[in-house]
C-alpha cells in the first residue's frame, strides 16, 4: 500500500514542477492529484496523499506569485540602491582606482 502511494506521488509531483503558467493549471492538477488519492486503499494513505497534493499546489501557486513580482522587486531594489548612493555619496569617499603594481625585478 505504501509502495502504491510512493509510486503515485513520484509520478505526479514532477508534473507540478514543470511548465506552470497559470493558477487554473495548478488548481486542475491539484484536483487530478486528489482524485488519484481517493483510489488508494486506506484513509491514512488517502489523507497523506491529499496533503502532498496540497503542498504541491501551494508550491505551484507560490512560484507563479514570485515570477509575477520579480519586475516590481527589481525596480524597488534599484531605487533603494540609488537612494543609498545619493545619501552616502557625499559622506563616504569615492573609490579611487588603485595604481598598477609594477614589477621592479626586471633584469
Amino acid at each position: 500500500m505504501k509502495l502504491a502511494a510512493v509510486f503515485i506521488a513520484s509520478f505526479l509531483f514532477p508534473v507540478f514542477a514543470y511548465g506552470q503558467t497559470s493558477l487554473k493549471e495548478c488548481f486542475a492538477q491539484h484536483n487530478q492529484c486528489v482524485a488519484n488519492c481517493f483510489e488508494l486503499d486506506s484513509e491514512g494513505s488517502q489523507a497523506s496523499c491529499i496533503a502532498q497534493c496540497a503542498g504541491a499546489e501551494a508550491t505551484c501557486a507560490g512560484e507563479i506569485g514570485l515570477e509575477s513580482t520579480k519586475p516590481f522587486i527589481r525596480k524597488k531594489t534599484e531605487q533603494l540602491e540609488q537612494l543609498l548612493e545619493d545619501f552616502f555619496g557625499d559622506i563616504l569617499p569615492q573609490d579611487e582606482p588603485t595604481p598598477e603594481f609594477k614589477n621592479q625585478s626586471e633584469t
